[in-house]
């Protein structure tokens, strides 16, 4: 397992040289369903290229961005194993991966940075944060408490509140 300390996270925050992946997935640690791993992964990958190429890579930069990451693919010790999730991080720069113990959506993310939103539940450090939601009418707070760990977690919503000219 790959544990992943906050300066590894403040690494990938500040990287915002060239084009920069996020590849978030599922993983199943052990079963018919693990071997499943490394083929979602593939898929993830060749989404990446793509979305790479349509946004005016050309196709062998963009197979190279990706070569480190597709070198795991090849790795059978890396895909037996695994954790909950699999976050993988590719720029011209830096390529990481971290295998963690929180339930990713399956997901690609490209930009001029690196996508950690889906890291931060482990660094909250009670579970718990706030979330204010509004708009021009109404106004809304919203209590989260995450799971230690699993990456669920549940929500309570306040009531809600009609916006004044006071507010």
């Amino acid at each position: 397992m790959n544990i992943l300390p906050k300066e590894e996270l403040n690494k990938l925050i500040v990287t915002s040289k060239g084009s920069c992946v996020s590849i978030y997935m599922p993983a199943n640690k052990s079963g018919p369903e693990a071997e499943q791993n490394s083929i979602r992964f593939k898929n993830l990958l060749r989404e990446a290229e793509q979305r790479l190429v349509d946004q005016g890579h050309k196709l062998p930069e963009a197979k190279d961005l990706l070569a480190p990451a597709g070198a795991l693919l090849t790795d059978s010790f890396f895909w037996r194993h695994q954790n909950e999730g699999l976050a993988v991080f590719v720029s011209p720069e830096i390529f990481k991966y971290f295998r963690l113990p929180l339930t990713f959506g399956q997901n690609v993310f490209i930009g001029d940075s690196f996508n950690v939103t889906p890291l931060l539940p482990m660094f909250i450090a009670d579970g718990r944060f706030y979330i204010l939601a509004l708009n021009k009418k109404k106004y809304q707070t919203l209590s989260v408490y995450t799971h230690e760990h699993s990456g669920s977690g549940t929500c309570q919503s306040s009531q809600e509140h009609r916006r004044t000219s006071e507010i």
